[in-house]
């Protein structure tokens, strides 16, 4: 059984609010596994990019623009 283990990843919101409760609850579970299989889970988050927020000026700038362009249907928008 391996004695040390170490997992890499990426974890990417769109809000500093969902960022810091997904930290949190990754922490908890990890947490919980510890606690159940009896070992040591050292949870560490790096400073990665920070989440960015868009100023809603430029949004409906950018917005009416691509619509000019694109047109209406060649906008897709991801929900908040």
């Amino acid at each position: 059984m391996a004695t040390w283990l170490e997992l890499n990843g990426t974890l990417r919101t769109l809000d500093r609010g969902v960022r810091n409760k997904s930290i949190d609850q990754i922490r908890k579970i990890a947490h919980g596994i510890g606690q159940t299989s009896e070992t040591n889970i050292d949870v560490q988050f790096g400073n990665g990019s920070r989440s960015v927020d868009n100023d809603p000026e430029l949004i409906s700038m950018f917005r009416r623009a691509a619509e000019s362009a694109l047109g209406r249907e060649g906008i897709e928008e991801i929900p908040r």
